[in-house]
């Protein structure tokens, strides 16, 4: 059985046991995409990291940014440790 695709604006997940979200870049170009990116589906992609169960935050999010092994939460924009 083939996973289902749910896009939301230029995010996406695969409806799986282990639900992964990805991140879109746009379309690969000639089957290539950036650095950390992979070119599926003719678009460039990378899974977002997750954040450790029950964690709490470190602080806000700067600019959408946080420390290195953090990760912004875009709902309450705040620097959680992700899981790894």
């Amino acid at each position: 059985m083939l996973p289902l695709l749910i896009y939301v604006g230029v995010v996406c997940a695969i409806a799986t046991k282990d639900s992964v979200k990805f991140e879109e870049l746009g379309p690969c170009v000639n089957s290539l995409c950036p650095e950390s990116y992979q070119c599926i589906d003719n678009a460039c992609l990378r899974p977002i990291p997750r954040v450790r169960a029950h964690s709490k935050p470190i602080g806000p999010c700067v600019n959408d940014e946080c420390p290195n092994r953090h990760f912004c939460v875009k709902d309450d924009y705040k620097c959680y440790p992700i899981d790894e």
